[in-house]
Protein backbone atom coordinates (compact mmCIF):
# COMPACT_ATOMS: atom_id res chain seq x y z
CA UNK A 1 0.00 0.00 0.00
CA UNK A 2 2.83 2.31 1.01
CA UNK A 3 4.54 1.49 -2.52
CA UNK A 4 1.29 2.60 -4.52
CA UNK A 5 0.88 5.93 -2.59
CA UNK A 6 4.48 6.97 -3.36
CA UNK A 7 3.89 5.98 -7.13
CA UNK A 8 0.16 7.89 -7.29
CA UNK A 9 2.55 10.59 -5.38
CA UNK A 10 4.73 10.77 -7.96
CA UNK A 11 2.27 10.32 -11.23
CA UNK A 12 0.54 13.31 -9.79
CA UNK A 13 3.78 15.70 -9.59
CA UNK A 14 4.87 14.34 -13.52
CA UNK A 15 1.19 15.50 -14.64
CA UNK A 16 1.07 18.81 -12.65
CA UNK A 17 4.77 19.81 -13.47
CA UNK A 18 5.69 17.97 -16.68
CA UNK A 19 7.32 18.95 -19.36
CA UNK A 20 5.31 20.72 -22.62
CA UNK A 21 5.30 18.52 -25.42
CA UNK A 22 7.39 19.85 -28.74
CA UNK A 23 4.73 21.09 -30.75
CA UNK A 24 4.07 22.68 -34.07
CA UNK A 25 1.21 24.76 -35.48
CA UNK A 26 0.60 25.91 -38.65
CA UNK A 27 0.71 29.72 -38.57
CA UNK A 28 -2.54 31.97 -38.77
CA UNK A 29 -4.68 28.98 -38.84
CA UNK A 30 -8.48 29.11 -37.80
CA UNK A 31 -8.73 26.16 -35.60
CA UNK A 32 -12.18 27.53 -34.61
CA UNK A 33 -13.40 25.35 -38.06
CA UNK A 34 -12.65 22.07 -36.17
CA UNK A 35 -15.76 20.87 -35.02
CA UNK A 36 -15.30 16.96 -35.89
CA UNK A 37 -12.27 14.62 -35.61
CA UNK A 38 -11.81 11.34 -37.12
CA UNK A 39 -8.82 9.62 -35.08
CA UNK A 40 -6.74 6.97 -36.83
CA UNK A 41 -4.48 3.82 -35.64
CA UNK A 42 -1.14 4.78 -34.75
CA UNK A 43 1.50 3.21 -36.41
CA UNK A 44 5.11 1.56 -34.47
CA UNK A 45 5.53 -0.86 -31.76
CA UNK A 46 3.47 -0.78 -28.92
CA UNK A 47 0.81 1.58 -31.12
CA UNK A 48 -1.84 -1.10 -30.37
CA UNK A 49 -4.90 0.94 -28.70
CA UNK A 50 -3.01 4.59 -28.68
CA UNK A 51 -5.80 5.81 -30.98
CA UNK A 52 -7.94 4.85 -28.37
CA UNK A 53 -6.50 6.65 -25.42
CA UNK A 54 -6.43 9.74 -27.67
CA UNK A 55 -10.15 9.31 -28.36
CA UNK A 56 -10.60 8.85 -24.87
CA UNK A 57 -9.05 12.08 -23.77
CA UNK A 58 -10.08 13.89 -26.57
CA UNK A 59 -13.75 13.18 -25.62
CA UNK A 60 -12.88 14.46 -22.22
CA UNK A 61 -11.69 17.31 -23.56
CA UNK A 62 -15.12 18.33 -25.53
CA UNK A 63 -13.98 17.11 -28.72
CA UNK A 64 -16.67 15.81 -31.72
CA UNK A 65 -15.32 12.59 -32.42
CA UNK A 66 -15.89 10.20 -35.83
CA UNK A 67 -17.51 6.48 -34.30
CA UNK A 68 -14.04 4.42 -34.95
CA UNK A 69 -16.28 1.46 -36.67
CA UNK A 70 -17.07 3.56 -39.63
CA UNK A 71 -14.01 5.16 -40.17
CA UNK A 72 -12.34 1.41 -40.40
CA UNK A 73 -15.53 0.27 -42.70
CA UNK A 74 -14.96 2.63 -45.36
CA UNK A 75 -10.79 2.62 -45.22
CA UNK A 76 -11.64 -1.16 -45.89
CA UNK A 77 -13.93 -0.52 -48.44
CA UNK A 78 -11.40 2.13 -50.32
CA UNK A 79 -8.93 -0.32 -49.49
CA UNK A 80 -6.25 2.47 -47.87
CA UNK A 81 -5.47 0.46 -44.26
CA UNK A 82 -5.76 1.53 -41.17
CA UNK A 83 -2.19 3.64 -41.09
CA UNK A 84 -1.35 7.39 -41.17
CA UNK A 85 -0.21 7.13 -44.97
CA UNK A 86 -2.73 9.00 -46.33
CA UNK A 87 -2.52 10.87 -49.99
CA UNK A 88 -4.52 14.84 -49.38
CA UNK A 89 -7.01 13.02 -51.78
CA UNK A 90 -7.66 10.36 -49.55
CA UNK A 91 -8.38 13.01 -46.61
CA UNK A 92 -10.55 14.65 -48.36
CA UNK A 93 -12.37 12.07 -49.32
CA UNK A 94 -12.61 10.94 -45.96
CA UNK A 95 -13.61 14.36 -44.62
CA UNK A 96 -16.22 14.14 -47.25
CA UNK A 97 -17.68 10.94 -46.18
CA UNK A 98 -17.43 10.65 -42.52
CA UNK A 99 -18.40 14.18 -42.03
CA UNK A 100 -15.20 15.26 -40.50
CA UNK A 101 -13.24 18.86 -40.45
CA UNK A 102 -9.92 16.92 -39.52
CA UNK A 103 -8.05 13.85 -39.38
CA UNK A 104 -5.21 13.07 -36.18
CA UNK A 105 -2.82 10.42 -36.76
CA UNK A 106 0.55 9.83 -35.62
CA UNK A 107 3.34 7.07 -34.23
CA UNK A 108 4.54 5.57 -31.61
CA UNK A 109 8.17 6.46 -32.29
CA UNK A 110 9.98 5.04 -29.19
CA UNK A 111 8.75 2.31 -27.21
CA UNK A 112 10.65 0.15 -24.62
CA UNK A 113 8.06 -1.49 -22.13
CA UNK A 114 8.50 -2.08 -18.15
CA UNK A 115 10.55 -5.19 -17.49
CA UNK A 116 12.48 -7.04 -14.86
CA UNK A 117 16.06 -7.53 -14.83
CA UNK A 118 17.92 -10.34 -13.12
CA UNK A 119 21.45 -10.01 -12.00
CA UNK A 120 23.26 -13.42 -10.70
CA UNK A 121 26.69 -12.99 -8.82
CA UNK A 122 28.48 -15.58 -6.94
CA UNK A 123 27.37 -17.13 -3.64
CA UNK A 124 29.63 -15.20 -1.09
CA UNK A 125 30.23 -12.10 -3.20
CA UNK A 126 29.12 -8.69 -2.32
CA UNK A 127 26.82 -7.52 -5.02
CA UNK A 128 26.92 -4.11 -6.58
CA UNK A 129 23.18 -2.03 -7.30
CA UNK A 130 22.97 -0.58 -9.98
CA UNK A 131 21.95 3.39 -9.37
CA UNK A 132 19.17 4.46 -10.75
CA UNK A 133 17.05 1.22 -10.90
CA UNK A 134 14.13 -0.04 -8.54
CA UNK A 135 15.02 -3.81 -6.46
CA UNK A 136 12.06 -5.38 -6.51
CA UNK A 137 13.46 -8.70 -4.57
CA UNK A 138 17.03 -9.85 -3.88
CA UNK A 139 18.12 -13.53 -3.27
CA UNK A 140 21.61 -15.46 -1.70
CA UNK A 141 22.80 -15.25 -5.69
CA UNK A 142 20.61 -12.71 -7.42
CA UNK A 143 19.03 -9.20 -7.38
CA UNK A 144 16.08 -8.49 -9.79
CA UNK A 145 15.66 -4.63 -10.72
CA UNK A 146 12.64 -2.81 -12.28
CA UNK A 147 13.34 -1.47 -15.31
CA UNK A 148 10.74 1.55 -16.55
CA UNK A 149 8.98 1.76 -19.77
CA UNK A 150 9.56 4.15 -22.13
CA UNK A 151 7.34 5.93 -24.40
CA UNK A 152 7.62 8.19 -27.29
CA UNK A 153 4.75 9.19 -29.46
CA UNK A 154 4.15 11.80 -32.34
CA UNK A 155 1.43 13.10 -33.61
CA UNK A 156 -0.27 15.28 -36.50
CA UNK A 157 -3.60 16.77 -37.25
CA UNK A 158 -4.39 16.95 -40.86
CA UNK A 159 -7.39 19.83 -42.19
CA UNK A 160 -9.66 17.46 -44.20
CA UNK A 161 -10.26 20.30 -47.18
CA UNK A 162 -6.37 21.29 -47.68
CA UNK A 163 -4.97 18.57 -46.65
CA UNK A 164 -2.45 20.55 -44.76
CA UNK A 165 -1.06 19.63 -41.30
CA UNK A 166 -2.02 22.06 -38.85
CA UNK A 167 -0.79 20.61 -35.52
CA UNK A 168 1.65 18.56 -34.83
CA UNK A 169 3.66 17.51 -31.48
CA UNK A 170 6.04 14.73 -30.21
CA UNK A 171 6.49 13.56 -26.38
CA UNK A 172 8.26 11.23 -24.17
CA UNK A 173 7.86 9.88 -20.93
CA UNK A 174 9.55 7.01 -18.47
CA UNK A 175 7.27 5.57 -15.87
CA UNK A 176 6.89 2.61 -13.97
CA UNK A 177 4.73 0.67 -16.28
CA UNK A 178 4.11 0.42 -19.89
CA UNK A 179 0.67 1.85 -19.43
CA UNK A 180 1.28 4.55 -17.25
CA UNK A 181 4.07 6.19 -20.03
CA UNK A 182 1.61 5.19 -22.49
CA UNK A 183 -1.53 7.45 -20.80
CA UNK A 184 0.90 10.30 -19.79
CA UNK A 185 2.34 10.80 -23.27
CA UNK A 186 -1.49 10.90 -24.97
CA UNK A 187 -2.22 13.04 -21.73
CA UNK A 188 -0.02 15.93 -22.58
CA UNK A 189 -0.12 15.55 -26.27
CA UNK A 190 -3.80 15.78 -26.38
CA UNK A 191 -3.75 18.95 -23.82
CA UNK A 192 -1.52 20.17 -26.28
CA UNK A 193 -3.95 19.68 -28.67
CA UNK A 194 -6.50 21.52 -26.88
CA UNK A 195 -4.64 24.14 -26.03
CA UNK A 196 -4.63 25.71 -29.66
CA UNK A 197 -8.20 26.13 -29.99
CA UNK A 198 -10.33 29.07 -29.13
CA UNK A 199 -11.13 28.89 -25.42
CA UNK A 200 -15.34 28.26 -24.88
CA UNK A 201 -17.19 31.02 -23.39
Amino acid sequence: MKKYSVFLCIALVFLISGCAPDMAVKPGYDFSRIRRIAVLNFEGSGADGVADLFIMELLKAGFDIAERSHLENLLKEQDMGLSGRLDPSTVKNIGKMLGVDAILMGSVIGYAPAQKRVVYFALGDTPVITPGLLVVERGINYIVYQVDAEVSISARMVDVETGSVVWAARDSYRGFTTENALLTVVFFLSDSLKSVFPKKK
